[in-house]
């Protein structure tokens, strides 16, 4: 019998997806209770709307998550790698365990999940970015050096966007941040060093993800297929109701 797939990706179309979601969450609570003090915080700071796609998203990766490992894993706070990335808590000790990254980007949410090694990911919308060109170019030529295969779009926002995107997915898949792997890049920090010209990568992969127009993201993790398919998560009862009941 084969395995479950080594990397899981999902688009969260959270305009569509986020009443459902919270009326699940109602019937079948699976928030911890820190992500909803975080709510509750981010509903002062950022105003409703803003804050109700944050945990819509999360709440869609709890499900996500629920699908892939166990119920046990239902209202219990994540444990924190080095570095900060959330990870399961290991004395749930379930028999399954998968890393996971979550990105959220105005109403939309990308999430990885991965049964094999750590995972990261990234998503943006466009929007007009203020940047000098010299750090423009830095971050651009970050990028490429990480995937030198993978081509950047022509538009010079949405090339610096692209590029961003990937350089997150290596923040965020090793734990490090995005401040020490620019610094690293030598995409901040003053001039650039020689040690920049080398790709910020610490062993890890990067692919550009197809996730519609308008829309740019990465996944980085140590191993990546040559392929990633993108699942497009529920948006409706039924198909809610047939994805929690059909392991991958």
């Amino acid at each position: 019998m084969s395995g479950p797939p080594s990397l899981l990706i999902f688009i969260v179309d959270l305009a569509a997806a986020r009443g459902l979601l919270e009326a699940d969450e109602a019937q079948t609570p699976r928030l911890a209770a820190d992500e909803t003090a975080r709510f509750n915080h981010k509903g002062s700071a950022l105003g409703d709307d803003d804050a109700r796609d944050w945990r819509a998203a999360h709440i869609a990766l709890r499900i996500i998550l629920e699908r892939e490992t166990s119920t046990a894993l239902r209202g219990v706070a994540y444990d924190r790698a080095p570095g900060g990335r959330p990870r399961i808590p290991r004395s749930l000790g379930l028999a399954r365990s998968p890393e996971f990254s979550l990105a959220h980007a105005g109403a939309t949410a990308l999430i990885g999940v991965s049964h094999d090694d750590v995972v990261g990911v990234d998503i943006e919308m466009p929007r007009d970015i203020r940047m000098s060109d010299e750090r423009r170019a830095r971050v651009i030529s970050a990028a490429v050096r990480l995937a030198p295969e993978l081509a950047l779009p022509e538009d010079s926002d949405a090339r610096l966007l692209q590029a961003w995107v990937r350089l997150e997915a290596i923040a965020k898949a090793t734990g490090l941040g995005i401040g020490r792997i620019l610094t690293e890049a030598g995409a901040v920090g003053g001039s650039k060093s020689e040690s920049s010209e080398a790709a910020p990568s610490h062993g890890f992969r990067v692919a550009d993800l197809a996730v519609g127009p308008d829309r740019f993201a990465a996944v980085a993790a140590p191993r990546l297929p040559q392929n990633s398919a993108i699942h497009t998560f529920a948006t409706d009862a039924a198909a809610l109701t047939a994805f929690k009941t059909k392991r991958a």
